[in-house]
C-alpha cells in the first residue's frame, strides 16, 4: 500500500520541448533492449527514472540518457540474479 505523495515527482521547470526529450530518451533506451524483455514493465521503470531525473533539474538529454542507462544496468544485474538462482524442474510427492 502505498503513503499519500508517495511516488509522486513534481516538476519545477517548465522548459519547452522537456517532454519530447524525455520521450525520445525513453524511446532511445527501449530500441536497444531485446523485445522478448517484458517491455510494458521495463518502459514503465526507464520512464519513471526519466522523469525522476527531470524532476531532480537533471534535464539534459544527455543526463537523462545516463540516468535511463545506468537504470537498464540495474536491471540488467537482477535479471542476471533472478536466472541464476536454483530453479526446481521435478517435484516429488510423498504417499
Amino acid at each position: 500500500m502505498s503513503r499519500p505523495g508517495e511516488g509522486v515527482c513534481i516538476m519545477r521547470t517548465t522548459r519547452s520541448g522537456l517532454t519530447k526529450q524525455m520521450t525520445d530518451v525513453v524511446d532511445e533506451i527501449i530500441a536497444a533492449v531485446p523485445v522478448d524483455d517484458g517491455m510494458p514493465a521495463l518502459v514503465s521503470r526507464i520512464g519513471k527514472c526519466v522523469l525522476e531525473a527531470a524532476a531532480e533539474e537533471q534535464a539534459s538529454y544527455m543526463t537523462l540518457l545516463a540516468a535511463a542507462s545506468a537504470e537498464i544496468d540495474r536491471v540488467s544485474k537482477e535479471r542476471a540474479v533472478m536466472t541464476r538462482a536454483p530453479v526446481c524442474t521435478q517435484l516429488y510427492f510423498r504417499e
